[in-house]
C-alpha cells in the first residue's frame, strides 16, 4: 500500500482497521488491537497492547495476545480484511472446541488461516516456542498441532480477501462508488459482489498484518 494498512481510508471514508473493528464488535464483547495503530485512533473501549515480539510478524502479535490474559481464547483477524462479515466469525466460534485451534476453508479444501481464526490462550507455548528459534511462520505453527476445520459457506468465499495492493482497493472503490443511492439494491450488492470476486482470485488467502 505505500504505507501502514490500518490507517488507508476506505470507500466510506473510514479507515480500513475501523471496519475490521466494527465487525468483530458486532461478535465480541471486547476487542484488542496488537501493535502499531497508525492513523487511527482506538476508542476507549478498545484495549491497545504493545507487541512484545517486535519484528516477529503476526506469530509475535499472536503470542502477545494470547499472553495477555484477557480470556481463554480469541478471535484473531488481520487489520487487511474488512470485507469478513461478523457472520463468518459467528460460524467459526460457534464452532470450535476448547484448547483447539480452527479456520476456516472453502468447499474445496482452500484454507483462509491463520486469519481470521480461533486461537486458544494455551496455543500460546507452541507460539512461543516457535519464537525462541526464530520460526516466524503461523502456518507451520498451526499444522503442528491438532486443528479444527469449518467450512465457508461459497456465497462468503469472496469476503475472506485480504486488501494487499492499491489495486486491490481501487477495485473496491470503484465498486462500492458505482452502488449509488438511486440504484436498487440488489443490483448494487450483486455489483460489489463481482468486483470482489474477480480480484479475490489474485489475492492470497490471507496477508501477514495483526489487529
Amino acid at each position: 500500500m505505500g504505507r501502514p494498512k490500518e490507517g488507508v481510508v476506505l470507500w466510506d471514508g473510514r479507515p480500513m482497521i475501523e471496519h475490521v473493528v466494527a465487525s468483530v464488535q458486532a461478535v465480541c464483547g471486547r476487542v484488542v488491537i496488537v501493535g502499531a495503530c497508525r492513523g487511527w485512533t482506538p476508542a476507549p473501549d478498545v484495549i491497545h497492547l504493545d507487541d512484545c515480539y517486535t519484528g516477529a510478524g503476526p506469530l509475535g502479535g499472536i503470542a502477545t495476545l494470547l499472553a495477555s490474559g484477557l480470556d481463554q481464547g480469541y478471535l484473531v483477524v488481520a487489520c487487511d480484511q474488512p470485507l469478513v462479515p461478523p457472520r463468518a466469525f459467528r460460524l467459526l466460534l460457534g464452532s470450535h472446541q476448547p484448547g483447539i485451534p480452527c479456520f476456516l476453508r472453502a468447499s474445496d479444501g482452500t484454507a483462509f488461516d491463520p486469519f481470521p481464526g480461533y486461537f486458544p490462550a494455551t496455543w500460546l507455548g507452541p507460539a512461543t516456542a516457535a519464537l525462541r528459534t526464530r520460526r516466524h511462520g503461523v502456518r507451520d505453527v498451526i499444522r503442528q498441532g491438532r486443528v479444527d476445520w469449518v467450512t465457508l459457506p461459497a456465497p462468503w468465499r469472496r469476503r475472506m480477501a485480504s486488501l494487499n495492493s492499491p489495486l486491490d482497493l481501487a477495485r473496491v472503490t470503484r465498486s462500492s462508488e458505482r452502488c449509488s443511492s438511486d440504484d436498487p439494491r440488489q443490483n448494487c450488492r450483486r455489483r460489489c459482489h463481482t468486483s470482489v470476486r474477480r480480484f479475490r482470485r489474485n489475492t492470497p488467502p490471507f496477508a501477514p498484518q495483526q489487529t
